[in-house]
């Protein structure tokens, strides 16, 4: 769990990315994570389909980590690469809500290289 990168270590690579995800069913690749400011997770994802990049915040103290149904757990698990199908809605502040996330498979598709670079420099 400590191992992972703080925000402030991601430096641009953050700006490919935006909080504004959309509302519905989606299936994302888990491009990474790292800390946040405020005990939150940052999980930042790519669009299976469409190869968009976003960005959702996972708090402790709302969530322990986890999307609102308790399931996956991504302060423990959840691997650069993992394809999820993934439940989001907008809150009432605007911000996207992490209703649900179910690994489809882990195996089914690698970031680009890109991506893989840009991770690697700040693991």
């Amino acid at each position: 769990m400590d191992q992972l990168p703080g925000y402030k270590h991601l430096g641009l690579y953050m700006r490919d990315y935006t909080f504004e995800c959309p509302a519905g069913v989606w299936r994302a690749r888990l491009d990474g994570k790292a800390w946040g400011k405020k005990k939150n997770i940052l999980l930042f994802f790519s669009d299976a389909d469409t190869d968009k990049k976003y960005c959702i915040s996972l708090f402790f103290f709302t969530t322990y980590y986890r999307p609102e149904d308790g399931g996956f757990d991504f302060r423990e698990a959840g691997n650069r690469g993992d394809v999820f199908e993934l439940e989001t809605a907008v809150g009432p502040t605007g911000r996207t809500r992490l209703v649900s996330a179910r690994l489809i498979d882990p195996s089914a598709k690698t970031p680009d290289a890109a991506t893989l670079e840009t991770l690697a420099s700040v693991s």
